[in-house]
């Protein structure tokens, strides 16, 4: 059975980067967003990007302009690029092309009940994975749970489309079991859910994935 993607995200301390590095997880990710608390700090990101690898490395941005993916890039070779704001079809194409990033993009989900229309058709050509996260009114994920009965029409169109699908949202290693036992994403994101007292915690990040590994085989 294919394994699900598990991507830690939200780190700042290259000491716990190198945590994360010695497990077994695809993505480690940096909020290089401006203004929010897990922002990282230019002159870290270097050593972020070392402990991690390039490959691993997933640099988190909100509308940015193209002049400020390449400043990160000039800082740090890393390989994927997640894009949470309102970026275009052909902004997200732009940056493939340009820089030959792997693109991420995010689609948030209001908690209106209502079933969202994403244009996912629009971007398939443009991205290499899409992910649902809970809508935060400051950009980028709110670190809340929505309502996953919302996924599975998600996840269909991204089958057709041959894109994977990423589930985000307040996750944790007490809840992410009940995802995975009700829906299989291709892939799982977690930023808050790996800490304790504001800082990434190992074990909190081993029972994480722990939890996840133990639902690939059911």
């Amino acid at each position: 059975m294919k394994s699900i993607h598990v991507k830690l995200c939200g780190f700042r301390r290259p000491e716990e980067v190198r945590e994360a590095a010695a497990l077994e997880v695809d993505r480690i990710g940096f909020i290089l967003a401006r203004g929010r608390r897990r922002s990282v700090e230019p002159e870290v990101f270097p050593d972020l990007v070392r402990e991690a690898g390039p490959d691993r490395s997933v640099g988190v941005l909100v509308d940015p302009a193209m002049e400020e993916i390449g400043t990160w890039l000039d800082r740090a070779t890393w390989k994927t690029v997640q894009l949470c704001g309102g970026e275009s079809p052909d902004f997200c194409r732009r940056v493939k092309e340009t820089f030959g990033l792997s693109v991420i993009k995010v689609f948030h989900v209001c908690q209106c009940g209502k079933q969202p229309a994403f244009p996912l058709d629009a971007y398939a050509s443009s991205v290499d994975a899409f992910l649902l996260d809970a809508f935060a009114p400051e950009g980028g994920g709110g670190g809340k749970t929505f309502d996953w009965n919302l996924i599975p029409p998600v996840l269909d169109r991204c089958r057709r489309l041959g894109k994977p699908l990423w589930v985000a949202g307040g996750l944790t290693a007490s809840n992410v079991g009940k995802l995975l036992g009700r829906i299989r994403p291709d892939g799982v994101d977690v930023s808050g859910g790996i800490e304790r007292n504001g800082k990434k915690c190992p074990e909190t990040m081993k029972r994480f994935l722990k939890e996840v590994r133990s639902h690939e085989d059911t």
